[in-house]
Parts: structure tokens; sequence; C-alpha cells
């Protein structure tokens, strides 16, 4: 089982990576880059969605009546409860065990969901950079 997972959410990585919507790990940006505020999801602590969604809600500071929900989820992200005068990295630690305890189509989602950040966040004039590492 573990083994799936693990290429199912290579999978999904790349998704996102040919996107242009995330990264993966690497050398660090050149100083002349403005800093950006690194917010950490850990996959060993979030293997469930309900873990999932509590770390989504205390990284990302969304409000009391976070739903934790799908729908709820892709709309705190989108209605961004974070400063908007910075720049954002959401580094995804060991991403082979997120979510590893969740059904395929939540995972399925919460990728998809996780696409679309970057772009509602830079149409609003704030940047979100993904970062993969193992």
């Amino acid at each position: 089982m573990s083994r799936l997972i693990t290429m199912a959410h290579s999978h999904h990585f790349e998704r996102l990576i040919h996107k242009g919507v995330a990264r993966r790990a690497g050398p660090e940006p050149s100083p002349s880059e403005p800093e950006k505020i690194t917010l950490t999801l850990d996959g060993r602590d979030l293997h469930s969605v309900t873990e999932f969604y509590d770390t989504m809600a205390k990284v990302f500071r969304f409000p009391d009546y976070f739903g934790r929900n799908l729908d709820a989820l892709e709309e705190c992200l989108n209605d961004l409860f974070v400063d908007r005068s910075k720049a954002y990295r959401l580094l995804i630690v060991n991403g082979d065990q997120l979510l590893c305890e969740s059904d395929e189509r939540t995972v399925n989602a919460v990728f998809d969901i996780l696409a679309g950040v970057p772009k509602s966040w830079q149409e609003q004039g704030v940047t979100l950079e993904i970062v993969l590492s193992d």
C-alpha cells in the first residue's frame, strides 16, 4: 500500500511541477530575490485528511469558521488570510506520506486545489511558491 501511495503522490507532485506551480527543492534563491516566508507541511504528521485540514488552518491562519472540507479549504486558501505584503513559500517535506490514509479522490482534490493557489494569489498581488522536498 505504501509503495502505491508513494507512486501516486509522485504523480501529483510531478503534475504540480509540470503546471509550473511548484518546483523541487534545490539551491537557495539568489540574494537578489525577495525574501519569502516559508510555511512548512510535513507529510509525516499529515496522514489523515483531518490532520491535513487542522495543519492547513494553523499554517495559513484560516478563520475559526473553517469547515474542514474540500470546499472550505479551497475558499480559505483563495481568500488569503495571510499578510498580503509578504511573499510566501509552501515547503512540502516527506510528501510521500502526505494524506497516505486518505482515499484517492480526496488526494486528487487536494492537489487540484493546491495547483490553483499560486495563480489565485498572484491575481491578488501575493507570491506563493510551492517547493517539494524529499
